[in-house]
């Protein structure tokens, strides 16, 4: 599959596997910032049907955050919590040279290059790790709070 809207390829991906949109934080969080549509049947999709490849039988791999479910708090702490232990993109600047690339390929654009070194706006940010994964210095690491890491220690 491709898509010159990485969100749109998103819940395109989610459909097949018969995940809810809401299922997935940067679809969820896509969706509310407005930068895709709320449903994959609203996608144009180029090609052949693809209703009859939606696999019902997906098994979905298991989370920490689904813990966080469990508790019953107000859903605006919840929130918080569920921020609080997401991994979060992080910049070294000792390894960066202020390319722009993470800045170019950024969904949300949640990335400021005006001084010459990235900058993440991180309530623009949807943690879809773009800028990691296309940074060609390898400049951008996964920031893990620590909640998260004792979460995923102790709770396996």
């Amino acid at each position: 599959m491709a898509s010159e809207n990485a969100h749109a390829l998103d819940l395109a991906s989610c459909y097949l596997i018969d995940y809810a949109p809401n299922e997935v934080d940067t679809v969820r969080e896509a969706i509310e910032r407005g930068l895709v549509c709320d449903s994959a049947e609203k996608i144009d999709i180029a090609g052949e049907d693809i209703k009859p490849l939606v696999m019902k039988d997906y098994l979905k791999p298991e989370s920490h955050f689904n813990l966080i479910k469990l508790i019953s708090l107000p859903d605006a702490l919840n929130a918080r919590l569920i921020n609080a232990l997401a991994s979060k993109p992080a910049m070294d600047y000792d390894i960066c040279v202020g390319c722009g690339e993470c800045a170019r390929c950024c969904p949300p654009k949640a990335i400021d290059m005006s001084s010459g070194k990235p900058v993440i706006d991180t309530k623009r940010c949807i943690k879809c790790f773009c800028c990691q994964e296309l940074c060609p210095k390898k400049a951008v690491k996964i920031k893990r709070p620590l909640l998260n890491r004792f979460m995923i220690k102790f709770l396996k």
